[in-house]
């Protein structure tokens, strides 16, 4: 059983973020663009995985905090319980259609997973715009769910959803 659920506050802020994060509609899914992408670069699927892109050479972070309270991100590539990050992009702005990928190839541990962006660098010398727009993808199983947002650097990092495996 899987449950979804939209973002409704951001981590240590007050909830002005939770606004800005959008559930799509299954008519505005971004499909091709996100299997482009992981085709792209090789990202890997598994039981569970999640997929963050963005359109500018900006270092935007994914982060999924696990219900043990470990964080898979880029200090962090391999959990405990199975979830690893297996693209991290634009640490050195290489593109402009970037994506980061995190994974299970196995069902992970019931719970609730939370799934935030950090953005990290501003890639100025790029002449990179800011606020900077993404989308999330969360697939379970056959479940699909994508989420858009914005995030400027200085933000605190925002939740964008949680999910339960139960």
């Amino acid at each position: 059983e899987l449950e979804f659920d939209t973002a409704i506050d951001t981590v240590d802020v007050a909830s002005e973020a939770a606004d800005e994060i959008e559930v799509v509609t299954s008519e505005e899914v971004q499909e091709d663009e996100f299997n482009l992408r992981i085709e792209r670069e090789g990202a890997q699927s598994g039981q569970v995985h999640v997929t963050l892109l963005w359109n500018n050479h900006n270092d935007l972070d994914l982060h999924v905090f696990c219900p043990s309270g470990e964080r898979i991100y880029f200090n962090n590539k391999t959990s405990k319980c199975g979830g690893e990050l297996d693209v991290d992009m634009n640490v050195k702005p290489t593109s402009r259609k970037p994506i980061e990928n995190v994974y299970w190839p196995e069902l992970p541990p019931a719970g609730e997973y939370r799934v935030c962006i950090n953005h990290y660098a501003r890639k100025r010398k790029w002449r990179t715009k800011d606020p900077t727009d993404f989308s999330v993808r969360v697939q379970i199983a056959s479940e699909v769910n994508e989420y858009n947002g914005s995030i400027t650097i200085g933000d605190p990092m925002m939740v964008v959803c949680t999910f339960t495996i139960s």
